[in-house]
């Protein structure tokens, strides 16, 4: 949050004609704020900007998590308005803010995009959606599913909300087993004071699991059969004494990956592995990360390459931040890329390679995102 709001592109630049509704939806954004786009933005106006600018009340404001951003990009709509009062319009006033917009959990957008899996598609934005309409809330419909039921994760997400389940959402679509996303669920609870113990050593009862893993396989569905794929085709790797697994993104990066375990050592500021040996369980567990990361990459690359040598950007993993006036290009520029890195043609190659057939799970396209106004926002 401090980096995003101290970076600035060195050379500022105009809003122009769509640059200033570009400032207040990165605001809504930085604050949580919730509802159509034209809804949050009439919201963000609405703030007591200089108290946020000035970092008075950031808990009244919801801003507790995000108050470096959103101290800064409330100044700038302040200057923003001054300049308007001033000049008559928004268009010339000059800034090197970067605005950012992200993905709603990448991992299982590119999962849908692998799998076609629909509900998985629907609850990360990747389908036809007007600005009209609210924006779906993976995190926030698993917990929904979660709080309808009288189990002890019910309570908890009755009480908490999407906060008790995003970890594990997110890194459900990074490779995280069942041990994992369960203690992420406890490291909430012990970051909010409700338990005290290691979060690994908390027990998530049978009637709450059963229940918490029914919720993420409705709306993530796409990411529990892809990790199952990808993790087989290290095993028949293993079993062919295959002890590195390659594979080719639609740009031509060639990702290999061999993972070894061994004792560590620490030397004073510096650890040191040594006997390092071949890990299956390690290989299995990396796989799908690795994967899924490798396309976001690919996908991030193309985007990049679509906005051109004039476009600074600032890219932070599945974030693409530019200058306010270039937001609504690469608003595109991401979509299109989504549709051409290609993510079912990579994974489905490596499969092949490994005599696996790719599971479908559903008739979901990524040209689908061309038309979703919150796939990236």
């Amino acid at each position: 949050d401090l980096n995003k709001a101290l970076h600035r592109f060195a050379e500022p630049a105009p809003l122009g004609a769509h640059g200033f509704s570009a400032l207040c939806l990165s605001m809504a954004d930085a604050m949580g704020i919730k509802g159509t786009k034209r809804s949050a933005m009439d919201t963000v106006l609405a703030l007591d900007l200089k108290g946020i600018a000035d970092g008075d009340n950031l808990e009244d404001h919801k801003a507790s998590l995000t108050g470096f951003q959103a101290a800064g990009l409330a100044q700038v709509i302040l200057d923003a308005q001054s300049w308007r009062d001033e000049q008559g319009t928004f268009q010339t006033f000059e800034t090197g803010v970067i605005v950012h917009q992200d993905a709603t959990c990448s991992g299982l957008q590119i999962a849908a995009a692998i799998t076609g899996h629909r509900p998985t598609a629907e609850a990360t934005n990747c389908t036809e959606k007007s600005a009209s309409e609210e924006r779906n809330d993976v995190y926030h419909d698993v917990a929904e599913l979660c709080a309808q039921t009288d189990t002890e994760i019910g309570i908890i997400c009755r009480k908490f909300g999407r906060s008790a389940v995003k970890k594990s959402v997110m890194t459900l679509g990074y490779g995280a087993g069942r041990k994992t996303l369960i203690a992420s669920v406890a490291e909430f609870l012990v970051l909010k004071g409700v338990i005290d113990c290691d979060p690994k050593d908390w027990v998530m009862d049978d009637r709450s699991q059963k229940v918490f893993f029914k919720a993420l396989e409705a709306k993530c569905g796409a990411t529990t059969s892809l990790m199952q794929q990808l993790m087989h085709a290290t095993e028949v790797a293993d079993i062919r004494g295959t002890e590195q697994v390659a594979w080719e993104t639609e740009d031509g990066f060639i990702a290999r990956q061999s993972k070894e375990k061994g004792t560590e050592l620490q030397l004073g500021d510096f650890k040191l592995t040594v006997d390092s040996e071949y890990d299956l369980s390690y290989q299995r567990q990396a796989i799908a990360p690795n994967v899924v990361h490798s396309i976001d990459a690919c996908q991030m690359r193309i985007a990049v390459r679509k906005l051109g040598n004039n476009t600074p950007v600032a890219c932070i993993h599945d974030s693409l931040g530019t200058r306010p006036s270039d937001y609504w290009v690469a608003a595109r520029a991401v979509r299109e890329a989504f549709l051409e890195c290609g993510a079912r043609d990579t994974v489905e190659s490596f499969l092949n390679n490994h005599d696996i057939q790719l599971e479908v799970l559903g008739d979901y396209t990524p040209e689908e995102a061309l038309k979703s106004s919150y796939f990236w926002c």
